[in-house]
């Protein structure tokens, strides 16, 4: 056999070789995304509200929304984006907190962030990391008389409604992908701090 012939005999083979490499990397990494994407819908979870606010109606309020992000695959993954409405229930009105008809009366307004790729918070596979999101109120707004409704006892009973978050992977070029989670009632109330 000719030497070029043995030489591009194994360049072939080297090419072979890798091109396999390649196909059995892509199909992994797409497994793992996929995965993730299936098995993210409980993934995310609202744990709880802070109302930082004097309650004096004169002066501005920051509603601090905590929402807990546990990845459940085995690629990292970057949270880009949290989004929420935030209501805050009258619990002088009979009707459940989740009346569509009272949301729209007692609804204060969006809040969460939003990031660039690279910038966002990345949660390792298996790992859980808590971000927060935040609506402030001020004072003199619709949105402030909304607010200043505490129970007998004084206590807030905030509504996070329609919350999602947005994510990508950390090691992949993937376009983000918006996941919806449950909204979260604060049935006990919240006592304002500040």
């Amino acid at each position: 056999m000719h030497v070029i012939a043995r030489v591009l005999a194994a360049a072939y083979v080297a090419l072979a070789v890798f091109a396999a490499f390649v196909f059995v990397q892509a199909s992994v990494n797409l497994v793992n995304v996929t995965e993730v994407t299936l098995r993210m819908e409980d993934s995310a979870a609202v744990t709880a509200v802070e109302i930082v606010w004097s309650e004096n109606v004169s002066e501005a309020a920051e509603v601090r929304v905590f929402v807990n992000v546990t990845n459940p695959g085995r690629v990292a993954i970057e949270v880009i984006a949290l989004e929420f409405v935030l209501h805050m229930n009258d619990t002088s009105d009979p009707r459940p907190w989740y009346n569509e008809e009272k949301r729209d009366a007692t609804e204060i307004g969006s809040g969460g962030f939003s990031e660039r790729r690279g910038q966002g918070t990345v949660v390792p596979p298996g790992e859980t990391r808590s971000l927060e999101g935040a609506v402030s109120v001020v004072p003199n707004t619709v949105r402030m008389t909304r607010l200043a409704k505490p129970d007998a006892d004084g206590r807030y009973h905030p509504v996070v409604w329609d919350p999602w978050i947005a994510y990508t992977f950390v090691d992949f070029d993937v376009t983000s992908t918006r996941m919806y989670f449950a909204p979260f009632h604060e049935q006990e109330g919240v006592l304002p701090s500040g």
